[in-house]
Order: C-alpha cells, then sequence, then structure tokens
C-alpha cells in the first residue's frame, strides 16, 4: 500500500471511530423557563467576509473577541448569500428550509424565524440593511416592527425605511449606523421590554466600494488558509478547467474588501458605544457573523460557492457578559445554523412544535463530531459549480460533487486538515479503489443531506 492510501485509510478509520452526538435539547414540549432578565440582542452579519477578515478590524475584535468569544471553528452551512441567511434566520439546513438559491427567498418559512418568536414574545424588533436577496422593497420585513431595507450597494440606494420609499445618498455602512442608534434611542422609552436589533451591513460584497477616507488603505499580508495555489492534485473538473486568477488580481479584490471593512468596523464600534453610555451593553447577548466566507486566490479563484474552508468558514464572534466568559477562544464546530437555537434559549423560548431546528445552543457546552455544508447548483451566478455535499470533522473534510463526468456521476474528495490546510491534496485522487471512502462515510453523508432536527450533525 503506498504512503498515500496509508494516510488516507488512518484518517477515514479515524474519522469513523468518532461517535455522532446526538443533542436532545429543548424541541416543544411545554413552555420554557423564562429568565429573570431576557437580554437584548444585536446580531450583525456582513456580507461575504472570510474569517481573516477580522484582523484589520480591531475596534470590533476589542468590542467582541477581547470581550467575548472567537468561536475558531466557525462556518456557514453553505456559502451562497441567501440560502446562507435563511439557515441564519431560521436555524435550519438548507435542504430543510428550502431556499437552495439567491432568488429564493420568498421561499423560506417567515413563521418560524428568529425575528417571528422575539417579537411574538414581547421583544421589539427592527432591522437595517439586507434582509434576503432581492427581498421586495415594499413587502414589510416579517416579524420586524422597524425596518431599513436595501438590497445592496454603497452609495446612492433605494431604501425602504418604515415603508417609505426614498433614496439615501450616505454611504451605506454609515446609514445603517444612523439607523441602529436611532432604533436603540427609540428602544430606551420603554426599558420594560428588551430588543433585537438585525444589522446586516453589504460589505464587503462586490463591488467593494469604500469610504474616501479609506478608499487607498493598505494592508500586511494576511493569514490565509491555503497559499493560493493554482497546483491542485485531484481537483474536481470545474477548478481544472478554468484559467486561474493571478495574484495580483486575488489581491485587488483582497484590498477592496478589507477597505470597505473598515466602515463596518467604525459601525460596530458606534453602535457598541451607544449601548456603553446607555447602560445596555452588558444587558445585550452580540453576534458579529458572515453569510458566507470568499476566496482570495485558493483554488485558483477569486469567490465563493465552493466547499473549500475559504469559501465556508466565516467570523463568529459572541458576546454576553456574566455568561460567555470575556477573551475565551473556542476551537468546537459551530454553524450560523446555531445562532437561533442559541438566542431562543437564551430568552427562554422554546420553538413551537413542528419547527425542527437543526442548529444547537452555543450556551450548554456540548460539542458535535461532524459538521454539513451543502450546495445547490446557481445558474444564474455560478453555473460551472454543480452540487455537492460535505461533512467536516475535527482534522478532515470528505466532499461529495454530484451530477459529475464518469461512471458514478460522483467526485469524492477527502483532506487531512492538519497536514494539508489549504485543501490541496485530494486523498482520494489516484482512482485506486481501494482509497474509495468506507460506505459507512458515504451513508453517513447521506444521512446528513436528509437529516432534520436532532438527528442533524
Amino acid at each position: 500500500m503506498n504512503r498515500g492510501r496509508l494516510v488516507v485509510a488512518g484518517l477515514l478509520v479515524a474519522a469513523l471511530a468518532l461517535a455522532v452526538v446526538a443533542f436532545t435539547g429543548s424541541r416543544g414540549g411545554g413552555p420554557a423557563a423564562r429568565p429573570a432578565s431576557r437580554p437584548n440582542v444585536l446580531v450583525i452579519v456582513t456580507d461575504d467576509a472570510r474569517a481573516e477578515t477580522l484582523q484589520v478590524m480591531p475596534k470590533t475584535r476589542a468590542w467582541l473577541a477581547d470581550g467575548g468569544v472567537t468561536f475558531t471553528q466557525g462556518f456557514a452551512p453553505t456559502p451562497s448569500c441567501c440560502p446562507s441567511r435563511a439557515s441564519i434566520l431560521s436555524g435550519r439546513y438548507v435542504h430543510n428550509h428550502g431556499v437552495l438559491r439567491q432568488r429564493l427567498g420568498d421561499r423560506l418559512d417567515q413563521r418560524t424565524t428568529l425575528a417571528r418568536y422575539l417579537r411574538d414574545d414581547g421583544y421589539r424588533t427592527a432591522m437595517a440593511g439586507k434582509f434576503l436577496n432581492r427581498w421586495p422593497l415594499r413587502t414589510p420585513p416579517p416579524g420586524f416592527d422597524h425596518w431599513a431595507l436595501a438590497n445592496g450597494g454603497y452609495y446612492d440606494q433605494l431604501w425602504a425605511v418604515d415603508g417609505a420609499l426614498r433614496r439615501v445618498p450616505t454611504y451605506s455602512t454609515t446609514f445603517i449606523g444612523d439607523q441602529a442608534v436611532a432604533y436603540l434611542d427609540e428602544f430606551e422609552g420603554d426599558d420594560a421590554r428588551p430588543w433585537f436589533l438585525y444589522l446586516a451591513p453589504f460589505a464587503p460584497h462586490d463591488p467593494r466600494v469604500p469610504e474616501p477616507k479609506y478608499a487607498t488603505a493598505s494592508f500586511p499580508a494576511l493569514d490565509q488558509v491555503g497559499g493560493g495555489s493554482s497546483e491542485l492534485d485531484g481537483a474536481p473538473r470545474y477548478l481544472r478547467e478554468r484559467d486561474p486568477v493571478t495574484p495580483a488580481e486575488a489581491a485587488e479584490v483582497r484590498t477592496g474588501q478589507l477597505r470597505t471593512l473598515l466602515s463596518v468596523d467604525d459601525m460596530v464600534d458606534r453602535v457598541l458605544r451607544r449601548l456603553e453610555a446607555t447602560g445596555e451593553l452588558d444587558g445585550t447577548l452580540i453576534f458579529f457573523l458572515s453569510d458566507n466566507g470568499y476566496g482570495w486566490g485558493e483554488h485558483g479563484r477569486v469567490g465563493k460557492f465552493t466547499p473549500y474552508t475559504e469559501s465556508i468558514r466565516v467570523p463568529f464572534l459572541v458576546r454576553w457578559p456574566g455568561r460567555l466568559a470575556a477573551g475565551a477562544v473556542d476551537d468546537r464546530l459551530v454553524a450560523t445554523v446555531d445562532l437561533k437555537p442559541t438566542v431562543l434559549e437564551a430568552a427562554g423560548i422554546r420553538p413551537q412544535e413542528g419547527d425542527t431546528v437543526d442548529g444547537r445552543s452555543l450556551l450548554d457546552g456540548r460539542r458535535r463530531e461532524r459538521l454539513l455544508a451543502e450546495y445547490w447548483q446557481d445558474q444564474a451566478n455560478a453555473p460551472g459549480i454543480r452540487d455537492w455535499a460535505a461533512l467536516r470533522g475535527p482534522g478532515w473534510q470528505y466532499i461529495e460533487n454530484y451530477d459529475q463526468p464518469g461512471p458514478s456521476g460522483t467526485f469524492r474528495e477527502f483532506y487531512d486538515l492538519t497536514r494539508d490546510p489549504g485543501m490541496e491534496r485530494n486523498l482520494l485522487a489516484d482512482d485506486d479503489p481501494g482509497n474509495d471512502p468506507p460506505a459507512a462515510l458515504a451513508a453517513e453523508l447521506a444521512a446528513a443531506r436528509a437529516c432534520q432536527g436532532v438527528s442533524c450533525p
């Protein structure tokens, strides 16, 4: 047996030896015990920001990393904006909420979103920024008492503000901060009721337009997974058949994204200073996330939609004084589907019967051994990338690419993330039948693709 076969055999055996942990949690069956003082909830979701972008956001790190928990292994359940945002709001994997592609946001069941739960339980709710892709501006985002809604862009955008359409010349990140402060000031008028504020800036999404004061900002080399290599051992066909981006092209995208995020850093600082000034900061559960990651030249491309670390790992910071230790680092596998069950537990709200929440609360300390990622081909945005699904465990990732050329129609990948964090050497690429993954691993992925609720990894 050659070295590659020995390595993959050992990894697969180790992966399969890990027990799949079933978490029961709260899933109906009577009212939950309501905390004596329910937290306010602030959720900030950036657009296409990979985990490493936090390195240029010192104010955000000071407030939320130094003041809260950094989850180093935080992932999006899909690297596609609208499906991923639907997972954040619903706590469900994509195959359960049904928003498979960018244009399908209207398929999300709005009766069980986080905003609906909180508003129905007495929270005042507001949002500013992007809701679901191409959401009709004349349609109020369900579950929110107040909203400032737009569908992307940086300057001179059409906004719906509490139902009134108007053109706003202000830089969009600044305007979202303006609205956030206004909503917080309004919430101050009724301290007896907690609030939920959802902020979704467009940065660092294309076209990556910075504020003038940051238009020439430069950055040192940042940590990133892999080295941006286009020399891939055993890559799927959609990567092998395209011209790789140049280092200069990748650097231009990276710099453009980071410049826009400097304004997000300012916005976070402004909002949290406002909470501190009003005495609300320590009573607020705060999340800072992104809907998906973004490639900076890894695998020969820039962008998202792929099953690799650069596309699916996201910033994941959580702050809640008194419940979460300040400055802590947590290496558990967590995902944005975990946000909703975490908030519901904090607020003492039990999911209604029939709401099969797939995520799990981050507050109980339990550790999952698998994480599912999945994607459906989106002809309008990435026609060359077909359906795929993946399981990620500690130190490894297994991927199935579907509808591929060849006898089986499935192209498989397995990576040793300890030795190959950039996922550049597919250990199943030599066409040796002895290196095919055991049927149990493929069966586990098949089960995960059909899971619901407590059966989900």
